[in-house]
């Protein structure tokens, strides 16, 4: 899904993309693609933008999958044990979280020094 993702501002990226997913219940959807740094934006101000796992983009995005009944996924800044991680998310119905974090990050924006 390719939305029009606000910089900085997770809580409006939350109440954006949840009103366009919300469109598409009933519709059959089983799998819904997010932007990478949806939340965020794509940013180098990971420090203030990152999130937990027990944040409230994840728990957000677990109610929103369990409600549609669709895997959704999507990157999120995420910051575990003082490391900061663009991290994939696989958000399934049942509220299982596989995920992946990117290895092979933006030389040109610095993103692989954080």
């Amino acid at each position: 899904m390719q939305g029009d993702t606000r910089w900085h501002d997770a809580a409006a990226n939350r109440e954006y993309y949840g009103e366009l997913l919300r469109s598409l219940k009933g519709q059959g959807s089983d799998l819904i693609m997010l932007p990478e740094t949806f939340l965020s934006g794509f940013t180098n101000d990971t420090l203030h933008q990152a999130e937990d796992m027990d944040g409230a983009g994840v728990h957000w995005l677990r109610a929103l999958a369990a409600d549609l009944g669709a895997v959704i996924t999507g990157s999120l800044v995420v910051r575990e044990g003082g490391r900061y991680f663009n991290r994939l998310l696989w958000m399934q119905p049942d509220g299982q979280c596989p995920h992946y974090d990117k290895r092979h990050l933006f030389r040109m924006a610095g993103e692989h020094e954080r």
